[in-house]
């Protein structure tokens, strides 16, 4: 029999090929605490019609998930810089730990 190991806990995300940008993340608790807060500001953001409201809340999910200095060095990259880009990093990197979870406990089971 295999003897037990705990599964690594840190999800490194790429961005972009060239230059990369690698955000770090510890998995446990407290990221699950921040993904269900980030969570709330992105359902408070799709309920918003003002769309200073909508940015400043995606903005600041991103924010609580990779910190407002990886966020930046990220979104600088962008050719629109609008809300939907930190939509779509917020989602990325939420699917990416969920990735990462998975193939750590099924690799475990093997």
């Amino acid at each position: 029999m295999k003897p037990f190991a705990f599964s690594n806990r840190f999800c490194k995300i790429q961005f972009f090929e060239d230059d990369p940008i690698v955000v770090t993340l510890q998995i446990g608790d407290e990221l699950d605490k921040k993904i269900l807060e980030s969570g709330l500001l992105i359902e408070k953001a799709d309920r918003s019609k003002d769309i200073d409201t909508r940015i400043s809340s995606y903005r600041g999910a991103l924010d609580m998930l990779i910190s407002h200095e990886k966020a930046d060095e990220i979104i600088k990259r962008s050719e629109t810089n609008d809300s939907l880009d930190c939509l779509e990093l917020w989602q990325y990197i939420v699917l990416a730990i969920r990735e990462h979870k998975q193939k750590n406990l099924t690799a475990s089971v093997r």
